[in-house]
């Protein structure tokens, strides 16, 4: 089974909302400093299990005060793991940082997620190596995401490496998406 977790903390008491607006699901929770609040989503709404796809699983997380946020994946044999940032901190470049998928029998390629932040958000996806979708290394191709969408991309292969591909919001897409 898969289990998706997020750790939530913070130097004050606060209140928030985990939803997956394009699901119609969420959860509200309490943070009490010095504590982390654990939120379980649910498995069925927001894995990715397709690549090359935008589907409607975004996680969105609102609160009254400034929280800490970890990600975490747990799945038989592996767990992933990711900071999640605010909005207001989030920029237009990124190089992803990901790990060699592992072999041995297992089908667990290297991937990257993106989640859009806003609607009309265009982004131009440069591979470092083949991805199971078709995509060609270094070669530039284009995606459309709308708010909470999402759009997850796998290596074509479980002995090769994501790391270094770029992605980039465009100009036309405005600043923090």
């Amino acid at each position: 089974t898969i289990d998706l977790q997020l750790f939530i903390s913070g130097g004050t008491a606060t209140t928030g909302t985990v939803d997956i607006p394009l699901q119609g699901w969420s959860q509200n929770f309490t943070v009490t400093p010095g504590a982390v609040t654990t939120v379980t989503v649910p498995t069925a709404l927001a894995h990715h299990v397709l690549n090359d796809v935008v589907q409607g699983r975004g996680v969105h997380i609102t609160t009254q005060d400034t929280v800490s946020v970890f990600a975490i994946n747990f799945h038989p044999y592996t767990a992933d793991a990711s900071k999640v940032l605010p909005v207001r901190s989030i920029g237009t470049e990124y190089i992803v940082s990901t790990f060699q998928g592992i072999g041995g029998g297992f089908t667990l390629n290297s991937e990257f997620l993106i989640v859009a932040t806003e609607d009309a958000t265009e982004i131009e996806i440069t591979p470092s190596v083949a991805t199971s979708g078709g995509h060609a290394a270094g070669v530039t191709y284009t995606i459309n995401l709308d708010e909470g969408e999402s759009y997850q991309v796998m290596a074509a292969s479980n002995n090769t490496d994501l790391s270094g591909t770029s992605i980039v919001a465009t100009a036309a897409s405005g600043s923090c998406r």
